[in-house]
């Protein structure tokens, strides 16, 4: 229902926008626990030739030599986070509209520095 979408929440905002938000920092979450935690094992690698029982399992990635293609990427919001606040080497972002401002993650990400219970 849009209008559920665009009604204000506490804090100000849509409901919308905040899903995207969150969108962003779930996707984050998901790529940092899954290719470069050391605790976590990644996906193996996809392979035609071979079973999936029989591919081999690739170890976590480092960031400091990693490049990340963020295909349909949008603003580059999570390029940026990426980038700026997780260290990652380069990160590419794909998509056909112009990144525009990135004000609004220096203040998320200053936000997160400041309360770091709130990252877990």
């Amino acid at each position: 229902n849009i209008a559920s979408e665009v009604k204000n929440t506490k804090g100000g905002g849509s409901t919308r926008a905040k899903s995207r938000k969150n969108r962003v920092y779930a996707l984050r979450s998901f790529l940092l626990k899954t290719y470069f935690s050391s605790s976590s094992t990644p996906p193996p690698l996809l392979d035609d030739k071979n079973p999936p029982s029989q591919q081999h399992q690739t170890p976590p990635l480092n960031p400091k030599t990693t490049t990340i293609l963020d295909v349909a990427g949008g603003k580059g919001d999570l390029s940026w986070i990426l980038l700026n606040a997780d260290g990652m080497k380069q990160s590419i972002v794909v998509d056909p509209r112009t990144c525009t401002s990135h004000t609004h993650l220096l203040r998320s990400v200053q936000f997160l520095k400041e309360n770091p219970k709130l990252c877990q």
